[in-house]
């Protein structure tokens, strides 16, 4: 929100479903606890994310651990993208979270 911005060049951390399939088999509603997770379980599909339509170095995308079917999307905040709320847009393969417009803060 406006009260706690991200600041530019910080992490902002995603939290999804719709993934869509895993790099590796799981049961449905299997609970991913850390010793499990780990970076190896990711879609299958490519993960991007842009913030103010610019294009955000991801640190990390793969199972939110303590969850089932969530996926974790861990993005750098473009040092260029413009300060108040911008669109952040998460695509996985061919799907977007687009029509929901989702925003964040930036400082």
């Amino acid at each position: 929100s406006a009260d706690n911005p991200v600041e530019k060049g910080g992490a902002l951390v995603i939290f999804a479903t719709g993934a869509g399939l895993w790099n590796q088999d799981l049961s449905a509603g299997q609970v991913l606890f850390t010793p499990q997770w780990g970076p190896g379980i990711r879609p299958k599909a490519p993960v991007s994310v842009k913030i103010g339509g610019l294009d955000s170095r991801l640190l990390y995308a793969g199972a939110a651990p303590g969850t089932a079917g969530l996926i974790q999307v861990n993005a750098i905040v473009p040092h260029d993208v413009g300060s108040g709320e911008q669109v952040v847009d998460l695509v996985v393969g061919q799907q977007t979270n687009a029509p929901q417009h989702v925003t964040v803060a930036v400082r």
